[in-house]
């Protein structure tokens, strides 16, 4: 992979790729809000969650951005999952498009200045805590300003948001607009509780998930059985994804517990948030949680964790992940261009 390079006071640098958040069809099918169709029992033996993903498996997609170069080279780089549930809508995870949003700052910036301090701390001949103390926080602001000015140059820029298609030999299509859940905080409590956004793409795709109706909805239990498909990244080589031609995970489990985002019962109305024992990691944010009729029920978000080695996080002996009900998607924000998504201030 060809890298990203800071080549002014620092003379070079790589880009990182720690993604720092990770809170981690039947083709005519629609995704009407709270339709009435008739509730299929989908613990029945008949109903083949594998199936429903093989009939599904093109609606889920890779989100990648694309850093070009002033050399005119391209990086990208995997952020999460998303799937589409119309002809030219994505779902995925609000930390997702914020990721997205802060991409510049996480992959090229913070990177970038990582590797400028140590290379200064080794021709000092220093530990890279002991320079950092050396120059204090005004020296380090210093620096960082130093590569957002090389940035602000034109050396990189972001040139493209994308969604790669699973299992379609490399088809894409370009992010045109952005929604978040207007509740979402970004800098708040990991809940989960409104970690929705809707991806609007530049064209149509032919397959895409229903979402199950409120009725369906309403009725899920503990027991019920559940599958997902993404692109799981956090502790895996880099070789094992392609991300030209993306090729999704599949994993099934059951539902285990569903709650309120306080993990209280609320009643069927509010219980919106589900753990589930599918297995997850980060880059799997995004993905859909669906039933045995292809149907989807909820948004993967995060996982319970114990620790850090250096492979990534130690998810807990329980392996319950978390999963925020689908129909929080139907309060969302006006849809804006992905530049004006990169604009706008995070609050």
């Amino acid at each position: 992979m060809k890298t990203l390079f800071f080549a002014g006071f620092c003379l070079v640098a790589v880009l990182g790729f720690v993604l720092a958040i990770y809170a981690i069809g039947r083709t005519d099918g629609g995704a009407e809000e709270g339709g009435d169709d008739e509730y299929v029992d989908v613990s029945t033996p008949g109903a083949s969650l594998s199936h429903a993903y093989q009939r599904k498996q093109r609606a889920i997609g890779l989100v990648v951005v694309t850093f070009q170069r002033s050399d005119g080279n391209l990086v990208s780089v995997s952020m999460g999952t998303a799937f589409a549930i119309s002809p030219e809508k994505f779902v995925s995870n609000a930390h997702v498009a914020y990721a997205l949003k802060n991409s510049m700052e996480e992959k090229v910036v913070k990177p970038n200045l990582e590797n400028c301090l140590r290379l200064e701390a080794a021709k000092q001949r220093m530990s890279l805590a002991d320079y950092r103390k050396r120059i204090g926080d005004r020296g380090i602001a210093q620096k960082r300003a130093e590569i957002i000015d090389w940035v602000k140059s034109g050396a990189i820029k972001i040139r493209d948001m994308e969604i790669r298609l699973n299992h379609s030999n490399g088809k894409s299509f370009r992010i045109a607009k952005v929604q978040v859940h207007p509740r979402y905080n970004p800098g708040g409590p990991e809940t989960g509780e409104y970690d929705v956004a809707v991806f609007e793409i530049a064209g149509r795709t032919d397959c895409y998930f229903d979402i199950a109706s409120r009725r369906q909805l309403y009725a899920l239990m503990p027991g019920t059985p559940v599958a997902s498909a993404g692109f799981p990244t956090e502790g895996v080589k880099n070789n094992e994804l392609d991300l030209e031609k993306p090729e999704a995970s599949y994993a099934s489990g059951d539902i285990k517990k569903i709650t309120d985002s306080a993990g209280k019962d609320a009643g069927p109305e509010y219980n919106r948030s589900i753990t589930h024992s599918v297995p997850a990691a980060g880059g799997s944010s995004g993905s859909p949680i669906f039933t045995a009729d292809g149907k989807v029920v909820a948004v993967l978000w995060g996982g319970l964790h114990t620790g850090r080695n250096e492979r990534g996080r130690i998810p807990s002996a329980l392996l319950h992940n978390s999963a925020v009900r689908i129909d929080q998607i139907y309060e969302m924000t006006d849809p804006v261009s992905w530049q004006e998504w990169l604009n706008m201030p995070n609050f």
